[in-house]
C-alpha cells in the first residue's frame, strides 16, 4: 500500500547522502508568499522522495544552532563543570 512519509532527512544518513546530495532543479511553490517553499522530486531506489526546501527556516535553524554554540562557547569559558551534568 502507498504511503507518504514526512522527515526531517538530514538526520538520516542514508537518506542524507543519498537524495539531498542528488542534483535536480527546485520548482517554487508560492513564490508570491514572503517565503516561497521549493520541491523537487527524486527517485532513488525503487523509492519517490519529495525534497522541501523552505528558505525561511533554513535561516531560523542556522540561527538557532549559532545560538547554541555561542551557549556553550560561555559555558566552555566558565570551565568544564558549567557543561557537564554531574550525573
Amino acid at each position: 500500500m502507498p504511503y507518504i512519509l514526512g522527515t526531517r532527512m538530514r538526520r538520516v544518513k542514508t537518506i542524507n547522502s543519498a537524495i539531498l546530495t542528488r542534483g535536480g532543479r527546485y520548482m517554487e511553490v508560492y513564490p508570491e508568499s514572503a517565503a516561497p517553499l521549493k520541491v523537487k522530486e527524486v527517485i532513488h531506489e525503487g523509492g519517490r522522495y519529495i525534497v522541501c526546501l523552505n528558505q525561511r527556516q533554513a535561516r531560523k535553524d542556522a540561527c538557532d544552532r549559532e545560538a547554541i554554540l555561542e551557549s556553550l562557547k560561555q559555558q566552555l569559558k566558565k570551565g568544564l563543570g558549567s557543561v557537564c551534568s554531574p550525573y
